[in-house]
This record gives C-alpha cells, structure tokens and sequence, in this order.
C-alpha cells in the first residue's frame, strides 16, 4: 500500500482521491505499508514541497526526534 497526499488533505487517514496539485507553503505526506510473510510493516513521511522548512517547523522535527529518542532508548 502507498499513499501520497498534501496540503489540507493530508490531514485525511487514507486519502484516496490523489489527483490534486500541491503548492508551495504546503506539506507532502507519504504512508506506505507492507506486508510479507506474516510480518507488517509501515512508515510515514512528511516534507515541504518547496524543499524548506519554517524555524517553528524545524523546531518541531528537533523536539518530534529528541522524544523519539527518549522513547526508543528508555
């Protein structure tokens, strides 16, 4: 399964109607799932579509990550 959406639609879980143009300002968001011999696996990814971030949105990712971090090794 693949999926790719932006803008205000990425806010919909399993957006399907993917015909849409994305504009700068916006956020792409990628969720692609597998499965494979009984093992499921998923990620999701978001980036701007102009290529760069905002300061507040650079700021989220950092603390976004450094909770990640905390999670995964305590």
């Amino acid at each position: 399964m693949f999926e790719l959406t932006g803008g205000c639609r990425a806010n919909t879980i399993h957006y399907t109607a993917n015909n849409q143009i994305v504009a700068a300002g916006e956020l792409v968001l990628m969720d692609a799932g597998c499965e494979c011999h009984g093992y499921t696996s998923d990620i999701t990814r978001t980036w701007p579509v102009s290529g760069t971030t905002t300061l507040s949105a650079s700021l989220l990712t950092c603390l976004v990550g450094s909770v990640v971090t905390v999670l995964v090794y305590y």
